[in-house]
C-alpha cells in the first residue's frame, strides 16, 4: 500500500513539475526570448533569471546550479523509467541496431549544443529552452504513462476515440489526392498571401530580397542592367553594384521569377505561389520515395511549418530554391525508377534552375544524390545512360546561361556579383572577411551549431526539438537509402556553410531552409514508422498511431499558440529596418516626376525607384550635399520624407 502510494505521488510530482516548467517557458516576448526566463547580469556575473508569476522577487540561478538541476532531473527521469520497466519485467529494447541508434542520438544532440558556454546568443537561449521543454514533456510523459497505458488497453477506447480517429484517418488517406492536397495547397496560398499583405505590407523587407526585386524591375524593362545613377553615393545600397551600370549582385534566377509578378503588377504573389507549389511537391516527392501516406503527411507538415509559411510570405529566394530542389529530387528519383529520358531531362533542368537562384546551396544540396546516382549508374549503365545523358545536357544548358549572365554583367563567366561588390574575401574559406572580422574554423563550427539549433526551433515551432521524429526514424529498423541521402544533404549543406563567413537567422536558419524540406519528409516518415519503432509493444499499430496523432496535434497547437503571435509582432515591427508604412507614405507623392530625399530607413523606399530613374526618384538625404543631386534634376519638385510623413523643400530650381 505504501509503495503504491509513493508511486502515485511520484507520478503526480512528475506531472506537476512538467506543467510548471512548461508554463514558465512557453510565453514568449519575441521569437526565442521566453517571457519568464532570461539571461541577465548581477554583480558583474551572468545568471539566469526566472520570473515566477505572482512571486515578487525573481529567482536567480547560476550556470552550475542550472546544469546540475537539468542533469539530475534527466537522470531521475531515466531512472524512473528503468525501474518501472524492470518492475514490469520488460527487458525489450527499442532497436536491434544499437550502433545506429547511438549515432543518430549523438547527431541529434549535436543539433542542440549551445554555441557558447555562456548562454548569451539567441541560439543558446533557444537551445536551452528546447532542452528544458524536452525535459518538461518527458516529465509529463513519465507521470501520465500509466494512465495512458490503462486508457489504451480499455475496450471502450475504440468506442470513444477509435472510431473518430479511424474516420478522420480514412478521409485523409482515402479521399482523392487532388482534393486533399489541393485543399492544403489552397490554404497555404491564402495564408501566405495574407501574411505577405498584412504583416509585410506586400513589400520586400530583407536587403537581399530588396536587391533582387530591384533587379526584377530591370529585367521587366527588357535589360540586364541599367545606367548608373548620377552621384551614386545618393543611391548606395548594400547588395547593389554601382559602376558604369547598376544591378543586383545576386544570380538572376529569382529575379527572373519576380519579373513575372512585376509585369503583372502583383509581385508579392510570386513567393506565396512557389510556397504553395512546394506543398504539392512535398506530397509528390513523399509519395515517390515513401508511398502515399508519407506524401500526404509531408504536405500537411509543410502546410503547418511556420518556417515555410513565413519564408513564402516575403520575397526571399529560398522559397523558389526549395521548390526547384524538390522538383530536382522528384524527377531524379523517377529517372532511376522509370529509366525515362524525359525524367532525367526535367531533373537536370530543375537543378540548373536552382543553380541560377542559389548556386552554392545547389552544389551542396545535390552532392549526396549525384554521388549516389553515379554509383547506381555504374551498376546499370545500359538502361540509365539515356536519362543520365539528358540530365547532363539540360543541366549544362542552365549553367551556360549562368556563365553568360556573369560575362555580360560582371565581365567574366566565373566572376559572380558577390565578388564584384565585396571582393574575393567574401568567397567561402577562412581568413579576413569584408566585415572586418576573421572567419575561423571555430567560428564556422559555432555558426553551424547555431543553424542546427535554429532548424530544431523554426521548422515546426514545437516546444520540443522539431527533428525528434527524424531521430526516432533512425532508432527503428526500416531505413531506406533515401533516408540516408536526405540526412546526408542536410549534413552537406551545413558543412558547406561552415566555410561561409556570414550567418543569420532570417525567418529561421535560412541557409538550411532548402534542407528543411527534406526534414519535413523525414518527419512524416518518422511519424508513419512509429508502430515499427514500438514493434514489441503490447498496443496495436492503430492505437500507437492514434497516440502519435494526438501527440503531434498537441505539439502544433501548444507551439503555435505561444510562438506564432510573437513572430507576427516581430515581423510587423519594421523587420530588417523596412517600414511598410513609410513606403506607403512615399507612394502618396502624386507628382509625375519628383526628387525625394530620405532621411532615415532608406531600405523602406529604395525598391520604389525605377532603375532608369523615371518618375519619382528616391535618394539618400546627405544634407548640404543634396544640392549636387538637385542640380541633375532641374525643374522638378523636391521632397523630404521620414517615418512621420513627407514635406516639400525649398531646394529646387
Amino acid at each position: 500500500m505504501i509503495r503504491r502510494t509513493l508511486v502515485v505521488i511520484g507520478h503526480a510530482l512528475c506531472v506537476l513539475c512538467g506543467i510548471v516548467l512548461y508554463a514558465l517557458l512557453a510565453p514568449q516576448n519575441s521569437p526565442g526570448q521566453p517571457a519568464h526566463f532570461t539571461r541577465t547580469g548581477v554583480n558583474g556575473a551572468l545568471v539566469f533569471r526566472v520570473d515566477i508569476p505572482f512571486v515578487s522577487s525573481p529567482l536567480l540561478i547560476g550556470d552550475t546550479w542550472l546544469f546540475l538541476a537539468v542533469g539530475a532531473s534527466a537522470f531521475l527521469c531515466l531512472l524512473f523509467v528503468y525501474l518501472q520497466k524492470k518492475r514490469a519485467g520488460d527487458s525489450r529494447t527499442l532497436t536491434h541496431k544499437p550502433f545506429t541508434a547511438i549515432v543518430a542520438f549523438a547527431v541529434f544532440i549535436l543539433t542542440l549544443i549551445p554555441s557558447e558556454f555562456y548562454f548569451v546568443s539567441s541560439a543558446s537561449i533557444v537551445a536551452l529552452g528546447l532542452l528544458l521543454n524536452l525535459l518538461a514533456f518527458f516529465l509529463l510523459w513519465c507521470g501520465l504513462a500509466p494512465m495512458v497505458r490503462r486508457f489504451l488497453t480499455m475496450e471502450s477506447t475504440e468506442e470513444f476515440l477509435g472510431a473518430s480517429y479511424r474516420g478522420l484517418r480514412d478521409r485523409f488517406l482515402q479521399s482523392p489526392a487532388v482534393i486533399i492536397v489541393g485543399l492544403m495547397a489552397g490554404i497555404h496560398f491564402l495564408l501566405s498571401n495574407w501574411i505577405s499583405l498584412s504583416v509585410f505590407d506586400g513589400v520586400p523587407h530583407v536587403q537581399d530580397s530588396i536587391a533582387q526585386f530591384f533587379q526584377a524591375k530591370i529585367f521587366a524593362s527588357g535589360y540586364l542592367t541599367a545606367p548608373a545613377p548620377p552621384h551614386p553615393e545618393f543611391f548606395e545600397f548594400l547588395q547593389i553594384i554601382i559602376r558604369d551600370r547598376w544591378y543586383s549582385m545576386y544570380p538572376p534566377g529569382h529575379s527572373l521569377l519576380l519579373t513575372v509578378g512585376v509585369i503583372a503588377g502583383i509581385p508579392w504573389i510570386v513567393n506565396p505561389l512557389f510556397g504553395t507549389l512546394t506543398v504539392v511537391m512535398l506530397y509528390l516527392l513523399g509519395r515517390e520515395l515513401y508511398g502515399e501516406t508519407v506524401g500526404r503527411l509531408s504536405a500537411l507538415l509543410g502546410l503547418c511549418s511556420p518556417f515555410l509559411v513565413f519564408m513564402s510570405s516575403e520575397y526571399m529566394n529560398h522559397t523558389p530554391a526549395l521548390f526547384f530542389f524538390l522538383l530536382f529530387l522528384l524527377f531524379f528519383a523517377r529517372a532511376f525508377r522509370t529509366k525515362r529520358t524525359r525524367d532525367g531531362m526535367l531533373s537536370g533542368a530543375a537543378l540548373g534552375m536552382l543553380c541560377l537562384i542559389r548556386p552554392y546551396s545547389a552544389a551542396a544540396l545535390a552532392l549526396p544524390f549525384l554521388v549516389a546516382g553515379f554509383l547506381w549508374l555504374r551498376r546499370d549503365l545500359a538502361s540509365l545512360w539515356r536519362p543520365s545523358s539528358a540530365f547532363v545536357v539540360s543541366f549544362a544548358g542552365f549553367i551556360v546561361l549562368l556563365l553568360l549572365y556573369n560575362e555580360l554583367t560582371n565581365g567574366h563567366p566565373f566572376v559572380f556579383g558577390f565578388q564584384v561588390r565585396w571582393g574575393e574575401q567574401v568567397n567561402p574559406g577562412f581568413g579576413e572577411v569584408n566585415a572586418g572580422q576573421s572567419h575561423t574554423p571555430w567560428r564556422g563550427f559555432l555558426q553551424t551549431l547555431n543553424n542546427l539549433i535554429g532548424l530544431n526551433k523554426y521548422l515546426f515551432e514545437w516546444p520540443i526539438p522539431s527533428l525528434v521524429f527524424v531521430l526516432l526514424l533512425f532508432f527503428g529498423n526500416r531505413k531506406s537509402p533515401w533516408d540516408i541521402l536526405c540526412v546526408g544533404a542536410l549534413g552537406s549543406v551545413a558543412f558547406a556553410y561552415f566555410f561561409y563567413w556570414f550567418q543569420d537567422w532570417c525567418f529561421g536558419p535560412r541557409f538550411l531552409f532548402e534542407a528543411g524540406g527534406l526534414m519535413i519528409l523525414l518527419t512524416a516518415r518518422g511519424i508513419e514508422q512509429l508502430p515499427s519503432f514500438f514493434r514489441e509493444s503490447a498496443f496495436s499499430a492503430r492505437r500507437i498511431r492514434m497516440v502519435s496523432f494526438a501527440t503531434v496535434a498537441v505539439l502544433f497547437l501548444s507551439g503555435h499558440a505561444f510562438n506564432i503571435p510573437p513572430h507576427i509582432r516581430f515581423y510587423q515591427n519594421n523587420y530588417w529596418g523596412v517600414d511598410g508604412e513609410m513606403a506607403e507614405t512615399a507612394k502618396k507623392i502624386n507628382d509625375e516626376k519628383a526628387l525625394v530625399f530620405v532621411s532615415s530607413s532608406y531600405e523602406s523606399v529604395f525598391f520604389l525607384n525605377n532603375p532608369f530613374l523615371h518618375g519619382v526618384v528616391y535618394a539618400r538625404d546627405r544634407g548640404e550635399e543634396n544640392q549636387r543631386l538637385i542640380d541633375r534634376f532641374p525643374n522638378v519638385p523636391v521632397y523630404r520624407i521620414d517615418r512621420h510623413g513627407f514635406s516639400r523643400t525649398s531646394f529646387e530650381h
